[in-house]
C-alpha cells in the first residue's frame, strides 16, 4: 500500500470490520486528517509483521483509531508523521493516534516518529492501549511526549518496553510502566524499572536487538554475533511472561525490548 492519498486511512480505511493483514508494506501514504497509513473506526483489525513507514496525516500518521481495538503483533512503525495540516488542531500521534481505542501491541517498534504530541502514540477519550516487549526509540514531539501522550482519562500499559533517546519526553499521562528501562527513569510496582543503556546494536541504523556477550542476532549477516559487553535489558523482563522462543542460553526469563520472547531475543551470558 504504497503512496496512497485520501482524506482518512490513505492506505487502508476499516469501517466496522475485524480484517487480518499479515507481512503488509503501508509506505509514504498521506490524509488529510486520520490515518496516513491505516484508518480503523469501529473495527478490530489483526495485523502480524506489518511495517509502517512515512506515512503521514494530520493525526495518527502511521495508524489513527477511533472506538476500535487492533491487535498488532511484530509491527513497526518508522518515520511517520503527524503533520499540520489544519492549523484548527494539533498534530497528535506520529506514528498512533487512539481515541476511545484499547490498542494491543506487542514485540513492536516505533521509532523516528514525529508529531506536536505523541509522536509515538497519543491517546485520548479513555484510551488504554497496552504494549508488551516493545520499542519507543528516537521519536520527536514539538510539544509534548515523544514516546507516549496520554490525555486525561486514558491510561496506558507497558511491559518490558524500552524508552529510549526520544526527543521531547518518553511519557506523559497516566501510565503503568514495569520491568522497563525508561531513559531518565520512571516509577514502577516494586521498583522494577530501569534507567541504564540498552545497548543496541545499532541505534543509529536502527538495528534494536541487544547485544551481549552469548550472543545477539545480526539481521544482515543472518547469524549470531558475539559482543564485548552485554545489555541491562537481558533477562530483566517480567518473572511471570513466559521466554517464548528465547535460545538457549536464555536465563529463564525474557528480556526487554521488540524481540523479547522470540527467536532473535538476545542470549543470556
Amino acid at each position: 500500500f504504497t503512496e496512497n492519498t485520501d482524506d482518512n486511512g490513505a492506505g487502508i480505511y476499516n469501517d466496522n470490520s475485524s480484517p487480518t493483514f499479515g507481512n503488509c508494506t503501508f509506505n509514504n501514504n498521506s490524509a488529510m486528517t486520520d490515518g496516513g497509513g491505516m484508518c480503523n473506526s469501529t473495527s478490530n483489525p489483526i495485523l502480524t509483521g506489518c511495517i509502517f513507514s512515512n506515512n503521514s496525516a494530520q493525526s495518527g500518521g502511521g495508524m489513527s483509531n477511533s472506538t476500535s481495538s487492533p491487535v498488532l503483533r511484530n509491527c513497526s512503525f518508522i518515520g511517520n508523521q503527524a503533520k499540520l495540516i489544519n492549523e484548527q488542531y494539533n498534530a497528535l500521534g506520529g506514528g498512533i493516534d487512539n481515541y476511545m481505542s484499547d490498542t494491543v501491541l506487542l514485540n513492536c517498534i516505533l521509532s523516528d516518529n514525529s508529531a506536536q504530541y505523541g509522536a509515538g502514540m497519543f491517546n485520548s477519550e479513555n484510551s488504554g492501549p497496552i504494549l508488551t516487549n516493545c520499542n519507543l526509540v528516537r521519536n520527536r514531539a514539538s510539544g509534548f511526549a515523544a514516546g507516549i501522550y496520554s490525555a486525561e482519562n486514558c491510561r496506558t500499559e507497558l511491559t518490558n518496553c524500552i524508552l529510549w533517546d526520544n526527543t521531547g519526553g518518553h511519557i506523559s499521562g497516566d501510565a503503568g510502566v514495569y520491568y522497563s528501562d525508561v531513559q531518565d527513569g520512571w516509577p514502577g510496582e516494586g521498583n522494577n524499572n530501569i534507567d541504564e543503556d540498552p545497548l543496541f546494536a545499532d541505534l543509529d541504523n536502527g538495528d534494536y536487538h541487544l547485544k551481549s556477550q552469548a550472543g545477539r542476532w545480526g539481521p544482515v549477516s543472518q547469524s549470531w554475533i558475539v559482543d564485548n559487553v552485554t545489555s541491562p535489558c537481558i533477562d530483566s523482563g517480567d518473572y511471570g511472561t513466559a521466554v517464548g522462543g528465547k535460545l538457549e542460553p536464555n536465563g529463564g526469563r525474557i528480556n526487554m525490548g521488540a524481540y523479547g520472547g522470540t527467536e532473535e531475543a538476545s542470549k543470556s551470558p
